[in-house]
């Protein structure tokens, strides 16, 4: 995933702690843009942060920008 035109970009709200690591409040990630129907749904789905990493999230934890 790349920020391209195939992804989209979505800001978490709350910290959210993982095993990949912690994803703090107002950081940006991208979401597949196939998968853009999960964003908001309690389904966790798997997003990129912009320096590459890879995190697996719940979507109501998503907002997009």
């Amino acid at each position: 995933m790349t920020p391209k035109n195939d992804t989209i970009k979505l800001k978490v709200l709350k910290d959210y702690p993982s095993v990949e690591g912690m994803l703090h409040k107002g950081d940006v990630v991208l979401l597949d843009k196939k998968f853009e129907s999960y964003a908001n749904s309690s389904e966790k789905i798997k997003v990129q942060d912009m320096m590459g990493r890879l995190y697996i999230i719940e979507g109501t934890y998503l907002k997009r920008i």
